[in-house]
């Protein structure tokens, strides 16, 4: 059974704040964080033919999971 949308979103989630954890105790207080990461539909092809989950997905990369990022950052 495949992990629920939210289920894989706090478990990214729970993986990016212990990273930030990590690299705090490696290197001391964090003055800046750059996120990098992207994403785009699967292949390239009509925006009439692009699908409402496909997009949702690359949404999701996109800026839900800075938001995640900068969240952990701040606490």
């Amino acid at each position: 059974m495949a992990a629920a949308p939210d289920d894989a979103r706090r478990d990214g989630a729970k993986a990016t704040a212990a990273e930030i954890d990590r690299c705090r105790g490696r290197f001391g207080n964090i003055y800046a964080l750059v996120h990098v990461r992207a994403a785009r539909a699967p292949s390239a092809r009509d925006i009439e033919d692009f699908q409402l989950k496909e997009w949702a997905h690359v949404i999701d990369l996109n800026l839900d999971e800075r938001l995640l990022a900068a969240r952990a950052w701040c606490r």
